[in-house]
């Protein structure tokens, strides 16, 4: 049962990370966190709280380097929209 968690898990990770590479490259706020420009802040925090999930370094399943790298550019689009 733990193995299929964390298959399962490694695979929600590299679903999101190309999701985020894509868009990671972006400096809109708005396309680092993928919600729309008339997202309110209840939507903006939820959609930090879910990538934070995910690229956290000390929580990241793969490629720390790179979760780091996203996770800081997560940060600063949810510092900007939420402040």
């Amino acid at each position: 049962m733990k193995n299929y968690i964390q298959k399962r898990e490694y695979q929600e990770t590299k679903k999101e990370e190309r999701k985020t590479t894509s868009r990671g490259d972006s400096n809109n706020p708005y396309e680092v966190l993928g919600i729309e420009k008339t997202a309110t802040k209840k939507e903006i925090k939820k959609a930090y709280r879910q990538l934070a999930k995910i690229y956290h370094p000390d929580l990241a399943l793969v490629n720390t380097d790179k979760a780091k790298e996203i996770f800081q550019k997560i940060n600063n689009a949810y510092g900007k929209l939420y402040s």
